[in-house]
């Protein structure tokens, strides 16, 4: 007998503990756990998607908002505005955008930048989209090399023709109401517009220098007549007054119309000069010269034999 009042037999096996493992104290630390895997992929997924980031100046930045306006580029997102600031000297804006992976061609030397909203002008409606969507950022990707800050422009560029068109000079004594980029219209439709003004060699004329559309040049032959489209002309006989203005367009920002005879010459040479006369002759009006133009395809279309019909 032992010293405890109790004993044991020889070879009587002892009880074992019987260890739980406690699997709500892991529980509790797999949430956190699992929180920090989800933080770190929307991380590393944010960071694998980013492209170039790019500062952009612009005169202003109206309608478009930190962290909503998007940059997009043939109507797909391509980045998202991150931040609008002042520069230090407050004379422009910057925007700095943050581009999608896989976009790294639209940052490159020569890219050009603007705002997309909508405009009324006197002719046309544009960037319709906008209203509901709001202002977004696009681009004209240049061919350079790599570069991450531009100045942007406040429109959309003049489409990029793969052919210059004819560049014709006129000779007027004044400006009058010609503008840069009014219309040049032939038959009311515009078929070019003006490029520059400028007085000439010896101060005594106005030189204005005109771009014809590639498609349309055709049309300006050497015996070719301009007037002066602006405005508005009033004339008085025995029928009364007489008011005309060619458009709402032309009767505020200018024009200028051309005819050519029915016995046309040959076309004009890429800066033929001609007179600009101050309205056109009752009879230049009734100019219809057959004129090919090659609008299909680079060859004259069909002439429907309505249209021929018409003509005689």
């Amino acid at each position: 007998m032992n010293g405890t009042g109790e004993g044991t037999h020889p070879g009587e096996k002892l009880p074992r503990a019987e260890v739980r493992r406690n699997w709500r104290r892991y529980l509790f630390w797999l949430i956190p756990l699992g929180a920090i895997l989800i933080a770190g992929w929307i991380v590393y997924a944010d960071v694998i998607r980013k492209g170039p980031t790019l500062h952009i100046y612009f005169d202003n930045a109206v309608g478009l908002q930190q962290g909503k306006s998007q940059m997009k580029f043939r109507g797909v997102q391509v980045g998202k505005v991150k931040e609008i600031e002042l520069t230090p000297d407050t004379r422009m804006v910057k925007v700095t955008v943050a581009l999608d992976q896989g976009t790294d061609s639209l940052a490159r030397e020569g890219s050009i930048f603007w705002v997309e909203r909508a405009r009324i002008g006197l002719n046309e409606i544009t960037g319709l989209q906008t209203i509901m969507g709001g202002a977004y950022l696009t681009v004209e990707p240049g061919k350079g090399k790599r570069q991450t800050e531009f100045r942007g422009v406040p429109e959309a560029p003049a489409t990029q023709k793969e052919e210059p068109g004819r560049r014709v000079v006129l000779l007027a004594e004044k400006l009058g109401s010609v503008k840069e980029h009014s219309p040049v219209t032939y038959h009311g439709i515009q078929v070019g517009e003006v490029h520059q003004a400028e007085l000439g060699p010896t101060a005594q004329t106005v030189r204005i220098f005109l771009n014809i559309d590639r498609k349309y040049a055709p049309l300006v032959r050497m015996n070719s007549k301009f007037w002066n489209a602006g405005g508005v002309n009033i004339s008085v006989g025995l029928g009364g007054i007489d008011i005309t203005a060619q458009s709402a367009r032309t009767l505020l920002t200018g024009g200028i119309g051309f005819a050519t005879p029915d016995a046309n010459q040959p076309e004009a040479h890429d800066g033929a000069a001609f007179r600009l006369y101050d309205k056109a002759e009752e009879s230049w009006l009734r100019w219809f010269p057959e004129i090919p133009l090659p609008l299909v395809g680079g060859h004259p279309p069909p002439v429907p034999a309505a249209e021929r019909k018409a003509r005689k």
